[in-house]
């Protein structure tokens, strides 16, 4: 049974089915961005996450600018999955050597384990922030975080330090895996104390985006420390 609090937030009777189609990496470069905003604006996607150290990301936050009404999140990126493709910190080298490899890019895809054993969580945060202010300088509101090419943040540390990070900006993160999403339940939303706002609410039926409002009453919650609004995104068997 979906949540009844998530389909009345979006304007759906109680027992409507919803489905989120997110298309990641907004802001990897130009064909990307080309490709999502015509997924957004004339398909089925109703959602999208930038990542603010790639080349595209400039032109990725100007259209986002020109079409207000679309939902995005932050796309934390610090992994390159693209052998020919490189790309590395919005914060300077010298600040966050944990997070590069030999040529002062990304680690790769390959070398994730590697990148997970050497990072550091303190140089890390710097990083997500400043990639996080970089969207929100270009005067954007997004609604949630995740995580680029790093299942659930790779590391429960690093994974801690998004959250909170999300709760002091306001907002949503994307999590699958069922015991998160039980875990975040119990330490956002006190049932005794606050309404519970997880993401099953974010989703939305395909041919009816979610309203600026219902992101504005996410942020509201998350800021006001009501709770941690989380997204989450779910499989359901016919």
């Amino acid at each position: 049974m979906p949540s009844t609090r998530t389909n009345e937030l979006l304007g759906y009777p109680p027992d409507a089915r919803l489905l989120i189609l997110n298309a990641d990496d907004f802001g990897m470069y130009q064909a990307v961005n080309e490709a999502t905003l015509r997924t957004l604006t004339e398909g089925v996607v109703r959602s999208t996450t930038v990542m603010a150290p790639c080349p595209g990301a400039s032109q990725a936050m100007q259209l986002l600018g020109d079409h207000p009404d679309l939902a995005f999140g932050v796309h934390l990126t610090v992994i390159c999955e693209l052998v020919n493709y490189k790309f590395g910190p919005l914060t300077p080298l010298e600040e966050v050597p944990s997070l590069i490899d030999e040529a002062g890019y990304f680690y790769s895809v390959e070398r994730i384990p590697e990148f997970l054993a050497l990072a550091k969580l303190d140089e890390l945060e710097v990083e997500f922030r400043a990639q996080i202010e970089a969207v929100l300088s270009a005067r954007l509101k997004p609604t949630h975080v995740d995580w680029h090419c790093l299942h659930s943040g790779g590391r429960a540390d690093i994974f801690d330090m998004t959250l909170g990070l999300a709760k002091e900006y306001g907002l949503a993160v994307r999590v699958a895996e069922r015991a998160l999403i039980e875990r975040l339940r119990g330490r956002a939303c006190p049932p005794s104390t606050t309404t519970c706002w997880t993401a099953s609410a974010w989703i939305r039926l395909i041919n009816r985006p979610v309203t600026r409002s219902c992101c504005e009453a996410y942020r509201s919650a998350s800021a006001s420390g009501r709770c941690i609004p989380v997204l989450v995104l779910r499989r359901h068997r016919p």
